[in-house]
């Protein structure tokens, strides 16, 4: 019972120990100096600029700023991947690629694939 309980312990603590000595790592290089504050500020500082930042409401403006970005960015990409999907669907050409069926019903599949369109299935 007490081995049970011992590994469960222990596989509720393993997956923090490389996080942790790599925030050690990291706080004690920049301490030392082997790590400027211009490449990888120190932990401790981020921590610090963080919570500042959150105090002083300024992350939320930053961070309402990233989403929008990156929601315009999502929309650009789809977008465009929606458009091209749609420009390449009645395209025979893009046909044995995609491994689909072509307008007269006969199958185009990938070369070296058979007829489940999976190259690892043989018949």
């Amino acid at each position: 019972m007490s081995l049970s309980i011992r590994n469960r312990a222990l596989a509720g603590v393993l997956p923090w120990i490389l996080p942790v000595v790599l925030l050690l790592a990291w706080q004690t290089g920049a301490q030392l100096g082997w790590i400027t504050a211009r490449v990888l500020p120190a932990p401790t500082d981020v921590v610090a600029a963080g919570w500042r930042l959150t105090v002083s409401g300024e992350l939320w403006f930053h961070l309402k700023s990233s989403f929008e970005r990156a929601a315009i960015g999502f929309v650009i990409g789809g977008g465009i991947g929606l458009a091209l999907g749609f420009a390449t669907g009645p395209v025979p050409l893009a046909l044995p690629a995609a491994g689909q069926h072509a307008a007269d019903g006969t199958e185009h599949s990938a070369p070296g694939s058979d007829s489940t369109g999976d190259p690892l299935v043989r018949d």
